[in-house]
């Protein structure tokens, strides 16, 4: 199944957040946030949900 994934790149709408994620292997995927909520220089969520 993960095979099937590699070189595929899908876009998610997660409610408030929208992303695309690549998979580029077995075991490396890739997420780009495109609108919504960032991440802060510390890796935390820019915009939390409480």
């Amino acid at each position: 199944m993960a095979a099937q994934l590699v070189g595929k790149t899908f876009a998610a709408n997660l409610g408030q957040l929208q992303a695309r994620l690549t998979y580029e292997s077995d075991t490396r995927m890739t997420f780009v946030v495109t609108s919504g909520a960032g991440m802060t220089t510390d890796g935390h969520s820019g915009n939390p949900m409480v």
